[in-house]
């Protein structure tokens, strides 16, 4: 894969910096950084946190045990870790005002594309010279500095230009704009950039946009015939980045289908208590059905019974018989429990 950039940069330098970092490693993977910080005074701390971050990154790029779905991986938790670095700076800073940062950062490996966008921006995809995809990030909300969205993914095509505006451009633009630029991509003498360029700056102040940047990507022909096929361990890595980045739907879903199997047992036990078992006789050619709700009232009919008279002791032991008989079946001990200590309490009696 070959990687062309070109950035327009519109920033106020009297209030505004920007940073840019560009790496390309030995396995073919691109990594890339713009970014603007619109607090001048704090952006040297800001910078470096992001150093940091990507020092960390270079390092993980190189790592032997390099793996795509690996450091797709960690390339997030590392965006996590950022945001939560920013965060407490800002918390600390105690401003009226919100902290504003703008712009991107992206890996390329082969056809795949893994870019968070921070802030204000907009993200737009044109593939053969029409658009593709667009993604307007909207940072108006009450936290007090602009953190990264979540990843934006996917597979490119050759010839595929990657364009990120330092501004939410649906501001200034609307669908059928960019399918007029689809229309002049390709038959103006202007490029892409410049077609756009031109139109922006006829709406706005293009200190507005900050920054345009360009990425343009072309792929070997041999990337294009055969796709790089997985191996073993590539399958293995996202799997595992599968349950990663699901593990708390899936502790949740494993609970409450462990909470359903627990209910549906104690409605099972409850239903098949109710239903009774059977008992065989002393002959064992017949067979006696009975539950548990009709032994409570065999219990009552027999605390009626007159103590002395001979018909009571059977009814006992018949009684008896039966509890034991639930209690063989492993059914509702608790019930049963209950049911010995009623017919005893009052055979004594």
């Amino acid at each position: 894969m070959k990687l062309y950039s070109k950035k327009q940069s519109y920033i106020d330098n009297s209030s505004q910096s920007d940073y840019s970092y560009h790496q390309e490693f030995d396995n073919g993977l691109v990594l890339k950084a713009e970014l603007i910080f619109f607090y001048d005074e704090y952006a040297q701390y800001q910078q470096t946190l992001v150093k940091e971050m990507l020092e960390e990154l270079e390092t993980e790029a190189n790592s032997a045990k390099f793996s795509i779905i690996k450091f797709k991986s960690y390339f997030e938790l590392a965006l996590q870790e950022l945001n939560s670095k920013l965060a407490v700076f800002a918390e600390k800073l105690r401003l009226f005002e919100k902290i504003e940062i703008r712009g991107f950062v992206e890996f390329f490996m082969d056809n795949y594309y893994v870019c968070s966008v921070i802030g204000d921006g907009s993200l737009t995809i044109f593939r053969k010279g029409a658009l593709y995809y667009s993604l307007h990030n909207d940072a108006t909300n009450n936290k007090k500095i602009d953190l990264f969205a979540e990843l934006i993914e996917g597979d490119l095509h050759s010839g595929d230009d990657i364009l990120f505006f330092a501004n939410n451009i649906s501001y200034f633009t609307d669908a059928e704009d960019f399918h007029y630029v689809g229309e002049l991509n390709g038959t103006d003498d202007r490029t892409l950039l410049q077609i756009i360029e031109d139109m922006l700056g006829e709406r706005t102040d293009m200190r507005n946009i900050g920054i345009i940047n360009v990425d343009s990507v072309k792929f070997d022909q041999q990337l294009i015939s055969n796709p790089k096929t997985q191996t073993a361990s590539d399958y293995i890595d996202h799997i595992g980045y599968w349950f990663k980045k699901r593990r708390y739907i899936l502790s949740v879903s494993a609970f409450g289908l462990l909470i359903c199997l627990l209910v549906g047992l104690l409605v099972a036990n409850f239903l098949e208590t109710s239903n009774g078992v059977k008992l065989a006789a002393v002959d064992d050619q017949t067979q006696e059905y009975f539950s548990l709700a009709g032994l409570k009232k065999e219990i009552e009919q027999f605390k009626a019974l007159d103590p002395t008279v001979p018909e009571k002791y059977n009814m006992y032991k018949n009684l008896e018989n039966k509890i034991n008989a639930l209690e063989a079946e492993g059914k509702l001990p608790l019930d049963i429990k209950q049911l010995k200590n009623m017919l005893q309490a009052e055979y004594q009696a």
